[in-house]
């Protein structure tokens, strides 16, 4: 009798991430290949294999358990410190420690809302953070213990008539002025005509030039600003028009910038609640001089996007081009090859059309990352040079489910050890949606973080990731700020060393009254409760871990075999054996069906006193039970190593 032949299916990477059941007959056979229905607490590498998400280690708590915005602030690569921003106050942390608190006014002011909502650039030591409803505020760091607020002073506010212009023409009242060009020039007119409103409004010369007024002396004399040359000192009567009704753009009735970024050595604004369609870039080198002037190539910005409908300005981005992402379209203005943006040939043009969430965008792996404008879709915002133009593709489109009225959208770049960019995107139930992006090697995996509570923040400073949590510890809702440690393997935890083995530690208050697991000199001891701000483990140890476990798991999509274009999809299949191949790992589950089957990890020869080894290698499992769409999930309930390379499962 012929020996019936073996039929294998192979999973040889994870390099198309999490997908939803609903895309498996949609996406195509080499996707399907590479993806899974579940990763969860994991990453994916550019090698392709799925490991196991750090620990979050616990930093302190929020002031009071208040909801709180992290911001990062990196002065250079040495000098980084994390912002936590309350209702009212901001706590600076470098290398987790605080090193300032700040509470005077403008910060005082600010509200949960307006924290969460406003939108921050830096420069060198200095921060800048807008909102519609507050005055864009400066914070400047003059030491690691020094920090101060203040609202901006502008040099210069653009003006604009937003109830008309009311022009003026005396006809016998002639002007002089101080200069026929430069600033803080005195204009004196024959008759009275001025008062203190003047200042913000303009006088306009027929025959040439163009004067900003911006002090009051008299009803006859004023000082300004000209933006535009005159030709004489002495301007005749009838040959100027006084223009008044302007006002300035940003103020507190008509509200202030929404958006900000540095761009070519100029600060930009986008949109206002007043005109919310406007980009605004202060002059070169003068970040806070908004002045229009005469429109020469130094001189500020002010332009409009042009649209079929009020598309307003939600957030700006300084990527390839600068980008400006609205409520209903993508625009970018073109980068000119000799020359940087100017007055002079400033042009915004439209990319795409699909509308832009307030969260502010980021750049991953050379194309700028955005969320739609509800939340639930994530776009790559791309320039193709063969088209030249940009292009908006949906990186989200088979993981949708992963992304639920996204909040915070925040990126950690390569490093050396792990060649590709995280992408982190904050979900409004408490989860994490991660991203692992590599276009070189194909890699593009959606996975999702959970923990023991919800995540309700999250920044990137240099390469840690910071997040401030919302959890229920002893019956009480309590905030802390963690961060993901490679070497934690739990969460809310505090890793200690000691100069001798002890089973005495301190430094959980923070989990008083929870029963934490604990892992000491490589070892999982007994589970114990935190009391008096310690515990006590089952064993003295050098090193201890203790916090709250989290599980990383990994299931297959449906188990498939390709034969020659054959697909057994839909077909009762029998699972024989699965065989999973791991690389320095320890204690995985795999489950089939209503069964859990336990590998081996120990193996003969081991030291019953010593830790069980990292195991590097296939662990095969025999399988039992039948199913039309069989999955295999892996599983690790232990806080231990997990890396998983890939499976082999024979079918029947």
């Amino acid at each position: 009798m012929a020996k019936k032949t073996k039929l294998i299916a192979a999973q040889r990477s994870f390099l198309g991430g999490e997908i939803n059941r609903t895309a498996i007959m949609d996406i195509r056979r080499e996707r399907y290949a590479d993806s899974a229905t579940q990763l969860k607490n994991v990453y994916v590498s550019p090698e392709g294999y799925a490991f196991r998400r750090e620990g979050l280690e616990h930093i302190g708590a929020t002031t009071s358990n208040q909801e709180a915005r992290l911001v990062n602030f990196e002065f250079n690569n040495i000098q980084t410190y994390l912002l936590v921003f309350t209702a009212g106050e901001l706590k600076v942390y470098k290398d987790d420690v605080v090193q300032a608190t700040v509470t005077s006014s403008p910060i005082s002011t600010l509200t949960l809302a307006q924290i969460q909502e406003m939108d921050v650039t830096q420069s060198a030591d200095t921060l800048l953070l807008v909102h519609p409803d507050v005055q864009p505020i400066k914070i400047q760091r003059t030491a690691h213990t020094a920090w101060t607020a203040a609202y901006i002073t502008f040099d210069s506010i653009p003006a604009h008539a937003f109830s008309g212009v009311t022009v003026t023409e005396p006809a016998s009242n002639h002007l002089t002025l101080s200069s026929p060009t430069g600033r803080d020039v005195t204009a004196t007119a024959t008759q009275n005509i001025f008062s203190a409103a003047s200042v913000g409004q303009f006088i306009i010369g027929k025959k040439g030039g163009i004067l900003f007024i911006t002090g009051y002396t008299s009803a006859k004399i004023i000082t300004g600003d000209v933006q535009v040359d005159f030709p004489a000192l002495t301007i005749d009567a009838g040959d100027w028009e006084y223009e008044t009704g302007y006002e300035p753009v940003w103020s507190a009735t008509r509200g202030w910038p929404t958006s900000l970024t540095f761009y070519q050595t100029r600060l930009w604004f986008g949109g206002s609640k007043s005109r919310p369609q406007t980009v605004w870039a202060s002059k070169v080198n003068y970040f806070f001089d908004f002045d229009v002037a005469s429109g020469s190539a130094a001189d500020a910005i002010d332009i409009t996007v042009d649209s079929d409908g009020l598309n307003a300005i939600q957030r700006i981005y300084p990527g390839r081009t600068f980008q400006i992402f609205t409520s209903a379209s993508e625009y970018y203005i073109p980068n000119r090859e000799t020359e940087p943006i100017t007055p002079e040939n400033v042009s915004v043009l439209q990319a795409t059309r699909h509308g832009s969430s307030a969260i502010t965008p980021v750049s991953v792996d050379g194309a700028t990352i955005f969320v739609q404008h509800k939340g639930r879709v994530v776009r790559e915002f791309l320039y193709n040079d063969v088209e030249k133009s940009y292009n908006a593709s949906n990186v989200s489109l088979y993981s949708a489910h992963l992304i639920k009225a996204s909040r915070r959208l925040v990126v950690r770049k390569a490093t050396d050890t792990v060649p590709a960019d995280f992408l982190y995107l904050l979900n409004s139930d408490g989860t994490l949606a991660v991203f692992s992006a590599l276009r070189s090697v194909g890699l593009a995996a959606w996975s999702s973080f959970t923990t023991e509570g919800e995540f309700e923040d999250i920044a990137v400073v240099a390469d840690t990731v910071y997040v401030v949590v919302k959890r229920t510890i002893s019956g009480s809702s309590v905030r802390s700020i963690e961060k993901l440690n490679e070497n934690a393997y739990m969460d809310a935890s505090t890793l200690a060393t000691s100069g001798s083995a002890t089973d005495t530690w301190t430094g959980y208050g923070h989990l008083n009254g929870e029963t934490v697991k604990v892992r000491g000199d490589d070892y999982i001891l007994q589970d114990v409760v935190v009391s008096g701000g310690g515990v006590t483990s089952s064993q003295a140890v050098l090193n201890i871990e203790a916090g709250l476990n989290f599980s990383a798991s990994i299931e297959t999509l449906p188990i498939d075999v390709d034969l020659g274009g054959y697909s057994m999809a839909g077909q009762v299949r029998r699972l024989v054996s699965a065989q999973i191949r791991l690389d320095q790992s320890r204690n995985i589950e795999v489950r089939f069906g209503k069964n859990t089957y336990r590998p081996a990890f120990r193996q003969f020869g081991d030291l019953l006193d010593s830790p069980i080894k990292t195991f590097t290698g296939y662990k095969k499992v025999y399988l039992n039970g039948v199913d039309r769409e069989p999955t295999i999930t892996i599983t690790q309930t232990e806080p231990l190593e997990f890396i998983v390379l890939g499976t082999l499962v024979e079918v029947k």
